[in-house]
C-alpha cells in the first residue's frame, strides 16, 4: 500500500505558501533549504541546518513533507505488520519538525498523549497550525532538542530524519537516551543515502549492548548487516510520492508527476517479535522467474530466483522492495 499525504491538507498548506504574493519568496527559500541539505550530506562537519524563516518552513512543508510523510507511513505499516498487538498510548517524537512522524503514526495507532520535541519555532508553528489539528490526542510541544530531558516512559518513541544532523561524538548518548525513554518500540528513520545508512548502522551496533532489546525490523537477523562491507551498497528502501503542480514548481527541473523517496530505518523493541525470514532490499524483477534481492535470517544478502513452477511463486509475485516474507 502507498500512503500519500492527504490532498485536502496539502492544498491548504500550498495555499498558505502562495498567500500574500509570497510564492516566489517561498520558492527561493525551498532552493536555499535544499542546498543546505545537500551540503549536510557531503560535509559531515556542517551541523548548522536549521530553518530560519516562516517562508523556509512553508517551503519545507510543500517540498519535503509529502515525501517524509510517505516514508514514515511505509515504516509504520511494517511495524504494524510485525507487531499487530502493539497499541501505543503515550508517544514521544524527538526532533519532530512540524510533527510529520506523529501525524503519520496517528493513522495507524489511536494514542492518547503525544509529546513533540522540536527546537525550531518556525517548524513548531506550521506544525501547530496544519498537522496537530489532525491528530486526536493530548499534544504537548517542547523546544528542547535532543540534549534535553527525555525522562518519562513512552510506549512509542520516534526519531525521524533527525539523527543525521547530530555530530558523531554526540550521537551515541542521544540514541541511548531515546532507548531509555522507551517502554515499547523505538523507530528511527533516516535518508536512504550512505549517510543515513551509517546512522542506522550505529543504532544497530549500539542496540546489541542494550538490555532487553530486540531488532524488530527491517532486518531478519540481529547480526552485522551484510551490506555494510559491500562497496557501493547500503540498505535502503523506496516509496513513490505524488507531486502536485506547486511541488514541481519548487523542485528545479522537475517534470514528472511523482518522485521516489529513498529511506533507511530500524525499529527496536522491548518485546521479541516473529521476524520474516527474508526482506526484499531491491525491486523485484522478472515474469516467469522472479528475481528477488533479499537479506535473509542467516545474515546473507543474495538473490533468490523463484520459478513459476515453485509453490512460493504465487506468494512472492506481488512483493516489492521493502516487503518481508517467509518460505512457509
Amino acid at each position: 500500500m502507498v500512503h500519500q499525504f492527504p490532498h485536502a491538507l496539502r492544498a491548504s498548506i500550498e495555499e498558505a505558501a502562495l498567500s500574500g504574493g509570497r510564492g516566489s519568496v517561498v520558492s527561493v527559500a525551498a532552493e536555499d533549504v535544499s542546498a543546505r541539505y545537500r551540503r549536510l550530506e557531503s560535509d559531515m562537519g556542517n551541523f548548522q541546518l536549521q530553518l530560519r524563516t516562516e517562508e523556509e518552513a512553508l517551503a519545507y512543508m510543500v517540498a519535503r513533507l509529502p515525501a517524509t510523510y510517505a516514508a514514515n507511513a511505509r515504516v509504520f505499516e511494517e511495524v504494524c505488520s510485525l507487531m499487530p498487538e502493539f497499541s501505543p498510548a503515550n508517544v514521544l517524537d524527538v526532533g519532530a519538525g512540524p510533527g510529520t512522524a506523529s501525524f503519520a503514526a496517528s493513522n495507524f495507532w489511536d494514542f492518547s498523549r503525544l509529546t513533540l520535541l522540536e527546537p525550531n519555532r518556525y517548524l513548531r508553528e506550521v506544525g501547530q497550525k496544519f498537522l496537530c489539528p489532525e491528530i486526536d490526542a493530548e499534544i504537548l510541544w517542547a523546544d528542547q532538542f535532543l540534549g534535553g530531558d527525555l525522562s518519562g516512559v513512552h510506549d512509542l518513541v520516534l526519531a525521524s530524519y533527525v539523527l543525521n544532523e547530530i555530530e558523531d561524538k554526540k550521537r551515541e548518548g542521544i540514541i541511548r537516551s531515546l532507548w531509555d525513554a522507551c517502554s515499547g518500540v523505538l523507530v528511527i528513520i533516516e535518508t536512504g543515502t550512505p549517510l543515513g545508512f551509517s546512522v542506522i548502522e550505529d543504532v544497530r551496533r549500539l542496540a546489541r549492548s542494550f538490555e532487553n532489546c530486540f531488532i524488530e525490523g527491517p532486518c531478519p537477523q540481529s547480526g552485522e548487516c551484510p551490506l555494510s562491507s559491500v562497496d557501493g551498497r547500503w540498505c535502503h528502501f523506496s516509496v513513490r510520492v505524488e507531486r502536485s503542480k506547486q511541488h514541481k514548481n519548487m523542485k528545479s527541473g522537475a517534470t514528472l508527476g511523482y518522485e521516489d523517496e529513498k529511506f533507511s530505518w530500524v525499529a527496536l523493541s522491548r518485546f521479541e517479535v516473529n521476524r520474516p525470514e527474508y526482506r526484499l532490499i531491491g525491486s523485484a524483477t522478472g515474469g516467469k522467474v522472479r528475481s528477488l534481492q533479499v537479506c535473509d535470517k542467516n545474515g546473507e544478502a543474495r538473490t533468490l530466483e523463484i520459478a513459476k513452477s515453485s509453490d512460493l511463486y504465487k506468494r512472492v509475485k506481488k512483493l516489492d522492495w521493502g516487503d518481508g516474507f517467509c518460505d512457509e
